[in-house]
């Protein structure tokens, strides 16, 4: 299977049949536009081109990468890992580099999704995040782990570069988290329940907003139902959108024990209900920063309601 690409000779000889299992074949190289060849996959290994011996029945696949990928690092060269949706078309094993010049290897250092590199995630990892459209619903329990995007550093109501864009829910479970630079919208809204010291810096969170508590009806795009603590939301855009029913950019329906909300740019653009406080944070304790926050558009008795 040349999987998209053609074979140079046109007459090239694509199947073998009624081969000896000693015969000796040749694997050829085919070329397709825009994507450099990476070898045969039988879904185990990879072949580069050359002879072989024939020692028992095989379909072979082509394994192509886009030419020419590269992954933007920015300004930020400190990753140990990288993510861009280019790499979906690499198997593990298969060679590319950063911009930084640096050689990455598919599966171990460079991966076509955020899960899949936190699947191979150790402490202290600084996953960079290249630009595109992630679908894939994301859940961090790993401690100690940075992820940055192309905005790293820009308020997220700012004039921004191409994003990392996440459409599916997005849940931090685990410790020493930080998310900086990237964009939240459609189904991925943020669960930070069960978490513990995570920072959210510099995002765009324009997401459908969740059930952060059944039993209040109450929905954020950032929030938890679940306990956590010593959460930071800073120098962010949060929008909760429009709606006839409750919404909320930042929800916490949890006991929260230390939280931070500065520097962020809240909207809500419901204009049918009653109740929509742009920050809703009901078991607080400890330490308790609200500060230099642009606060718009909502219509319920309290723009931030704190219990």
């Amino acid at each position: 299977d040349v999987n998209g690409g053609v074979y140079a000779d046109e007459n090239q000889q694509v199947e073998w049949k009624d081969q000896e299992f000693t015969a000796m074949i040749e694997l050829p190289a085919p070329t397709r536009e825009e994507y450099v060849f990476k070898g045969w996959s039988d879904g185990k290994h990879v072949y580069e081109a050359g002879q072989y011996q024939v020692v028992d029945n095989v379909t072979l696949k082509a394994v192509w990468a886009k030419a020419g990928i590269e992954v933007t690092v920015g300004e930020n060269n400190h990753a140990t890992k990288f993510v861009s949706v280019e790499a979906a078309t690499m198997v593990d094993g298969t060679k590319t580099q950063s911009t930084n010049k640096k050689e990455l290897t598919f599966g171990t250092d460079l991966f076509a999704t955020l899960s899949g590199a936190l699947e191979k995630a150790v402490e202290n990892d600084i996953i960079y995040v290249a630009e595109g459209t992630y679908d894939d619903a994301v859940t961090i329990t790993a401690k100690n782990v940075t992820i940055i995007g192309p905005n790293y550093g820009v308020h997220g109501n700012a004039e921004r570069k191409a994003e990392a864009e996440f459409i599916k829910r997005f849940t931090i479970k685990g410790e020493n988290v930080v998310v900086d630079g990237v964009k939240f919208t459609q189904d991925g809204a943020v669960d930070l329940g069960g978490s513990k010291n995570v920072t959210l810096n510099h995002v765009y969170a324009n997401a459908t907003p969740w059930s952060c508590g059944e039993s209040v009806n109450r929905y954020g795009v950032i929030g938890a139902e679940a306990a956590c603590s010593d959460v930071k939301i800073l120098n962010s855009y949060v929008n909760s959108g429009t709606s006839s029913a409750q919404r909320e950019c930042i929800d916490f329906e949890g006991i929260v024990d230390n939280l931070t909300i500065e520097g962020n740019y809240l909207k809500n653009d419901c204009e049918k209900c009653g109740i929509n406080e742009l920050i809703i944070a009901y078991n607080l304790r400890g330490f308790i920063k609200i500060a230099n926050n642009e606060l718009v558009g909502a219509t319920d008795n309290y723009s931030i309601y704190l219990g």
